[in-house]
């Protein structure tokens, strides 16, 4: 398997490391208030210290081992820029080789086009080094953004799965998208 970093014109996708503990800090120092409900905040400021992200990382690293979930930080390529985060979670394998896909930019980023562009780095992630077959995305219906992202990528829209997540305090619906590796040029050969 590679080295599971990628990289656009603007971006650089990877696993986060024990150096990226500064950027990581100042990413949550800077974050600005929710904007909406798909809005995740940041660490509060007194949980921003090497001992949090160490947990963040050994996380990490359990994911990898387990062959389960894939993390990685989205940077501003050529600067150490911490701007979100993107997983490959819920692997499958077997007859399914499979995933679902998540992505988060943070607010003071946002309309720069980078949740494109750092989910279309994910998806080659999931096809070319993972060797998934298929990729999905859960989304809420209302989350507008999010479907426009999985949409320009190619993404079909699958249909309603309801009471799918229980997110803040309830049952809640999400929109189901799908992408294989056929419809990005990829072959995945399991013989």
């Amino acid at each position: 398997m590679r080295k599971l970093t990628r990289f656009s014109n603007r971006l650089t996708v990877r696993p986060l490391s024990e150096r990226d503990f500064f950027s990581w800090k100042k990413a949550q120092e800077e974050m600005l208030p929710a904007k909406s409900l798909f809005d995740a905040p940041g660490k509060p400021l007194k949980e921003c210290n090497r001992t949090e992200f160490k947990k963040i990382l050994r996380k990490h690293r359990e994911g990898i081992k387990g062959n389960q979930h894939y993390s990685f930080g989205v940077f501003l390529k050529g600067k150490k820029c911490l701007i979100g985060y993107l997983g490959v979670k819920h692997i499958l394998r077997g007859h399914y080789h499979s995933a679902s896909i998540g992505y988060w930019i943070f607010n003071n980023y946002w309309g720069n086009g980078y949740a494109t562009e750092a989910t279309d780095l994910c998806v080659t992630i999931a096809f070319e080094d993972l060797k998934l077959h298929r990729v999905e995305a859960e989304i809420q219906p209302a989350n507008k953004p999010s479907i426009k992202v999985v949409r320009k990528l190619g993404f079909w829209k699958e249909g309603l799965s309801k009471k799918r997540l229980f997110m803040r305090g309830r049952w809640r619906d999400y929109l189901v998208y799908a992408l294989t590796c056929e419809k990005r040029g990829y072959s995945l050969n399991l013989t």
